[in-house]
């Protein structure tokens, strides 16, 4: 928003008390206090206060008009201003504000606790700006700066309550919380909008405030472009086509903004693996793609804090390189910014207020954080790809990112493949590696709750012998770097309780040997009890110890 202009259409031009006294004695006689008022709305934004005081004097002593209307009129030409009239209280200076962001924005909203304007083409006076075909974000604190900038010299502005109380009256006028609730699926670019046509391809059209995009990539958009030569990097670096195309969706809505309908909560993905694996190449591609306004670098465990929650709207991508192991991803808040619930903030120094959060959150990292949640709602907001190992020097090429952001065409037709599935489907692949990854995160070393939750299912009829379940949790132990002569009794209790919780299962025996109703390894799991299990049947061979036909029972 441009400033307001101070100067003045026919302006006195004088620069001294002298010559604004001799422009009041140039007037025509009788003296109307009116045509005095006039030369004090000039001479009040070039003097000072005791020039101003000596002025009153000298026009009172030549003009015989009373002190009191002189020192009124100086009080009215310093709150005035030649296009909003007389400025005196914050509603006279909200309403200008307003006045001026309608002038400025063919469309504006105040959403959550910042405003929104949108920039076409024909509000800028056919200057190119980075932002046409998108709505800017103005925070409270960027608008309060604005309004002191506009209006320096007016002493009710120089005070920071009245600044907040004009900024909570222009955000009462304007706010419309639900404005981006329709938003077009889409990404805004610099040569159009890319959405999808009636028959699923892209398409490109012109910008227009009704996409409601609040993210603008500064490049042109190239529906031809090939992207295999992407694709077939991260297939070789990942080795699993789950774990490429759960990447491709969530870059799709992130890009594109698709909300999926059944699996809408999920907005946090990790990457996980060693150094080296190529894990921080999408975070690289995403950060130099983004424009940086849209991008923040919050961590989960500064969540909890309203400063910190602040500058998380209008977020698009919070990007997060590195966690830690030793990292606490709160629970109430991971459930919260997943689910676009409303949630307070509060901006340093500011009052709270309350915003629906869009950001998808991409963080990467050597170990897995901790979330201390047992429920399935926090693994429903979780996205973990895995990556397995640390890629040979070889197999790194430097320029990648550099090479992708150099034709971002390519990754936007990647990922607007991504998007398309994503909406159609309704929900995320899910990788590879993925559960166990998120049950570590919520059980830890606890290798009971890590087997039940992400090998065992339900399955009426079919069983599992508590042998199969011993040997189970030793080979799991192993796989996960744990000590698999910690296994004991208690262990065995612990997923006991959790399958009949959990499944619904029941405990009996056979021949003295106890099983479990109700309940068998998920495909892929079986080797964990021993080479030979029977699916379906629960008859286990080999160091399983069982050899009773328990079919039959």
């Amino acid at each position: 928003m441009e400033n307001v202009n101070s100067g003045r259409d026919g302006a006195v031009t004088a620069t001294s008390v002298g010559e604004f006294f001799e422009h009041i004695c140039m007037l025509p006689l009788p003296y109307q206090i009116a045509d005095v008022q006039k030369v004090f709305l000039d001479a009040v934004r070039v003097l000072s206060t005791a020039e101003i005081c000596q002025l009153e004097f000298d026009v009172s002593k030549a003009t015989k008009i009373a002190p009191r209307a002189l020192r009124e009129a100086t009080k009215i030409a310093e709150n005035s201003h030649e296009e909003y009239g007389l400025l005196r209280r914050s509603s006279d200076f909200a309403a200008a504000m307003v006045k001026e962001i309608k002038d400025t924005f063919t469309v504006s909203a105040w959403v959550g606790g910042s405003l929104y304007g949108y920039v076409g083409g024909e509000s800028l006076d056919d200057v190119e700006s980075p932002d046409v075909g998108s709505f800017v974000r103005f925070s409270s604190d960027e608008l309060d700066s604005n309004v002191l900038e506009k209006f320096r010299g007016y002493d009710l502005v120089q005070r920071k309550h009245s600044r907040a109380e004009i900024v909570s009256q222009v955000a009462s006028e304007l706010r419309n919380d639900d404005f981006f609730q329709d938003a077009m699926p889409g990404v805004c670019v610099s040569n159009g909008f890319v959405s999808w046509s009636l028959d699923g391809g892209l398409q490109l059209e012109e910008h227009s405030s009704e996409h409601k995009a609040r993210v603008k990539l500064q490049c042109d958009f190239d529906p031809d472009a090939s992207f295999s030569w992407f694709e077939d990097r991260l297939l070789a670096t990942l080795n699993d086509l789950s774990k490429v195309k759960s990447l491709q969706e969530f870059a799709g809505s992130i890009l594109f903004d698709v909300q999926p309908e059944k699996d809408e909560a999920r907005r946090m993905c990790l990457l996980v693996g060693p150094q080296n694996s190529g894990k921080s190449t999408l975070l690289s591609i995403m950060q130099g793609l983004l424009p940086p306004q849209s991008i923040d670098s919050i961590p989960p465990d500064e969540w909890g804090q309203e400063k910190y929650r602040a500058k998380l709207e209008g977020v698009a991508l919070n990007v997060v390189p590195e966690l830690g192991g030793n990292m606490l991803v709160p629970a109430v808040h991971l459930k919260k910014l997943g689910s676009l619930e409303p949630i307070t903030a509060r901006r340093l120094y500011g009052n709270p207020f309350t915003f629906r959060p869009i950001a998808r959150h991409l963080f990467a990292t050597n170990e897995l954080p901790r979330i201390p949640d047992k429920s399935n709602a926090s693994g429903r907001r979780l996205l973990c790809v895995v990556f397995q190992r640390s890629l040979r020097p070889d197999e790194v090429d430097p320029d990648f990112v550099s090479k992708v952001l150099h034709e971002p065409s390519a990754f936007i037709n990647w990922a607007a493949e991504g998007a398309k599935r994503l909406a159609q489907s309704k929900c995320f692949t899910i990788p590879a590696g993925h559960e166990q990854a998120a049950a570590i995160m919520q059980h830890g070393d606890d290798v009971a709750a890590i087997l039940a939750h992400t090998k065992i299912e339900a399955a009426r009829g079919e069983r599992l012998t508590s042998d199969e379940l011993q040997t189970a949790l030793r080979r799991l132990s192993t796989e996960l770097d744990l000590n698999p002569e910690r296994v004991n009794d208690g262990t065995m209790r612990r997923l006991s309780g959790l399958l009949q919780n959990a499944y619904g299962c029941e405990r009996k025996q056979n021949s003295g040997k106890p099983f479990y109703l109700g309940v068998r390894f998920r495909a892929g799991a079986e080797s964990l009890a021993g080479e030979q299990v029977v699916a379906g049947t629960g008859e286990a061979r080999g160091d399983s110890g069982v050899h009773a036909d328990l079919a039959d029972m």
